[in-house]
């Protein structure tokens, strides 16, 4: 979790280990981005949070990093003024993924995917997102895309 002026929690990821395929012994394994949720309104940003977890990734020698972003965190409710002290609006990966943008009273914000992409992710199938060893999501009950970023070794 990223703490802002006062000790205040402004934002947070869960990153989780996963470990090589059992088709592939010359990847590294990866690593996905189960949450991560800022508050850009207190000075919380997802893009340091994704620098750490690639930053983890390289010390490990995991060669990819996945992420899904929550095709319903569109922006449009992002740090809403209305929002309680406690709130913070996602920014993308795993089952709360979306918007990271909007802050002062301003609605709206980045969605998960245009966040994501800016991060560098690049979008793939299902099959690929199974293939890492990954569960999909129940379509039944979000809509995501897959989205993966290699991570380049020192």
């Amino acid at each position: 979790a990223a703490e802002g002026a006062g000790g205040r929690t402004v934002g947070a990821l869960v990153l989780r280990r996963m470990p090589p395929p059992a088709t592939s012994s010359k990847q590294g394994g990866s690593a996905f981005i189960e949450y991560i949720a800022a508050s850009r309104r207190r000075g919380g940003r997802g893009w340091p949070m994704v620098l750490a977890a690639e930053a983890i990734c390289q010390l490990e020698g995991l060669s990819v990093l996945y992420s899904a972003a929550d095709l319903l965190m569109d922006g449009r409710f992002a740090d809403q003024g209305d929002l309680a002290d406690d709130d913070a609006s996602p920014v993308g990966g795993g089952n709360a993924s979306g918007g990271g943008g909007g802050g002062g009273g301003r609605v709206g914000g980045t969605s998960a995917r245009a966040a994501h992409e800016r991060w560098g992710f690049d979008e793939i199938s299902e099959e690929d997102w199974k293939a890492a060893g990954l569960n999909p999501y129940d379509p039944d009950k979000c809509s995501v895309v897959y989205m993966r970023k290699a991570i380049w070794q020192a």
